[in-house]
């Protein structure tokens, strides 16, 4: 059965390629929650004075909320890439995913360095 004149159909290699480049990507997410978690809460904790208790529960509590959020992006890209498929817009949807990565990480970073600054002085 043909599509209708103005109809694209992306074929199945385009939905592998989608997915194959998916999967690589949550891989990616998933370690950069943890990049996320270990920047924000994990390393300066320790340092900023507060009972160790609070210091465990933090972590404890920001490893459940890190996880959750990471999954939710993935599941928010997963449906961003697919729609790129059926628009003809993947590549460079999969280009403004890699940017957002990239300054998640560069934010989590910096956020790190100052956080080490206000702690140590």
């Amino acid at each position: 059965m043909k599509n209708p004149p103005g109809i694209y159909q992306p074929s199945p290699w385009q939905y592998i390629l989608c997915y194959a480049v998916w999967m690589v990507l949550s891989a990616i997410t998933v370690w950069l929650g943890q990049q996320v978690r270990v920047n924000l809460i994990q390393h300066p904790m320790p340092f900023s004075g507060v009972n160790y208790w609070v210091v465990g529960a933090m972590n404890q509590i920001s490893f459940f909320v890190s996880g959750l959020l990471t999954l939710i992006g993935i599941l928010v890209m997963e449906h961003y890439l697919r729609r790129g498929v059926e628009k003809q817009t993947f590549w460079p949807r999969v280009l403004r995913v890699v940017i957002i990565l990239a300054v998640i990480l560069g934010a989590s970073y910096l956020a790190n360095r100052i956080m080490f600054a206000v702690f140590l002085g």
